[in-house]
């Protein structure tokens, strides 16, 4: 796999530094000569007045350095020194794999006095070609390089694993051709009862079924409506006989007929008598006679004045019962 890589460099430029790596060789870190016209910016010219470190070598590849980091690298180049490339392991995070070698005997750190050393990481990338990630210090004088290459995508370590899906089950009922109208017809019943079993089925709501205006006990049976839904809670009965609105709004006089009084049981002579009494009390005001009845009391005949316009609470309209008989 990463065979083919050998006698490749790859470069890579992040601000003031410039790396090369040289696969089975060396990893180089420098400044770089400003662009020179009609010269490619690739690969980067060192500037040869500043000094360059080595990351990390193959094992096997320790070179002399004079003071400004240069080595034999021209050699390194041409392979004419022979380097034990590094150990190679694969490692797995999570649906992360990639192969991961460690370079050490780099330039000496003035900061620990050990020499630098650089951890390369291969990872699989069929969308681009051999090339640096990116290069990062995780430590003082410790680094970490990632190289993204297409060579390893090939290999069945790095390749995804194959998705598991579970298929779907359909079953059939698989019945006789001569049979087969007649389940078609069935199906057609059993939709139409499902149908009208949805329309009728009742709505229950915390053991309460619901709709049509049904009364419901805690058991969830029909309860008959009472006799005298709506009615006054104790059955009382009133009935206007006669009415007469103020002089000032007319004085019209308003009575049931004879024949309704006396459906009543009300003998219309004494209703006669009574409306006079009622008017020769209200004078010019409104007035109205009431028979009030209720089950197991006496019948109850009222004559009630309108109020004056204005009482001491402030009230227009009010009523005041000024005549009561019994019969």
């Amino acid at each position: 796999m990463l065979q083919d890589l050998e006698g490749n460099c790859l470069y890579f430029v992040s601000g003031w530094w410039s790396y090369s790596f040289c696969y089975n060789a060396e990893i180089t870190q420098f400044h770089q000569l400003p662009p020179q016209p009609g010269k490619p910016p690739i690969p980067p010219q060192r500037d040869m007045t500043t000094k360059q470190f080595i990351l990390g070598r193959a094992r096997g590849g320790q070179s002399k350095e004079d003071e400004w980091g240069n080595g034999n690298e021209v050699e390194v180049h041409k392979g004419k020194q022979h380097h034990e490339p590094p150990k190679t392991e694969l490692q797995v995070k999570g649906d992360t794999r990639y192969l991961v070698q460690k370079m050490e005997g780099g330039t000496t750190c003035d900061l620990t006095g050990k020499p630098r050393k650089v951890e390369v990481q291969y990872h699989c990338n069929p969308n681009v070609s051999d090339r640096i990630g990116y290069i990062k210090e995780v430590t003082t004088c410790s680094y970490l390089m990632v190289v993204y290459t297409p060579r390893l995508c090939n290999d069945v370590a790095f390749m995804p694993p194959k998705e598991n899906k579970a298929h779907e089950i359909v079953c059939r009922a698989v019945i006789p051709e001569d049979k087969l109208e007649f389940r078609k017809e069935l199906q057609t019943i059993e939709a139409k009862q499902e149908l009208e079993a949805a329309k009728e089925r009742p709505i229950n709501i915390g053991g309460v079924v619901l709709g049509a205006g049904k009364w419901m006990n805690k058991d969830g049976q029909r309860m008959p409506i009472p006799a005298n839904f709506g009615q006054d809670p104790l059955g009382k009965t009133v009935e206007i006989i006669a009415r007469a609105k103020s002089k000032a709004e007319g004085g019209q006089v308003e009575m049931v007929s004879d024949a309704d009084l006396q459906k009543l049981d009300l003998d219309p002579a004494m209703v006669e008598t009574l409306k006079k009494e009622v008017q020769k009390m209200a004078k010019e005001k409104g007035w109205k006679i009431e028979v009030v009845d209720a089950p197991g009391q006496i019948r109850e005949i009222l004559g009630i004045v309108d109020g004056e316009d204005e009482d001491e609470e402030g009230e227009e309209g009010s009523e005041e019962v000024f005549y009561k008989d019994e019969l």
